[in-house]
């Protein structure tokens, strides 16, 4: 596997009760169910999840205080 590069961006975010501007990276999860064997009885997206952190932050932890949880804008 390759370590995929996201693009960076300068950006805010709120971590502790302080404000952080720093270049940041946003990191999405998406999940998947799958139930079935030869039949196929459920597959379907079962969520996502998006969290930013710093650019040179190598953990990903939101429980950690490295990232924090984020919503998506779709344009």
């Amino acid at each position: 596997m390759d370590l995929i590069q996201p693009p960076s961006m300068k950006n805010m975010i709120l971590r502790q009760g302080e404000l952080v501007k720093d270049e940041m990276v946003s990191e999405l999860g998406i999940y998947g169910i799958f139930i079935g064997g030869e039949d196929v009885i459920v597959n379907e997206v079962g969520g996502h999840l998006l969290r930013t952190k710093g650019k040179e932050v190598n953990e990903g932890g939101v429980a950690t205080g490295f990232a924090v949880i984020d919503s998506p804008l779709l344009i």
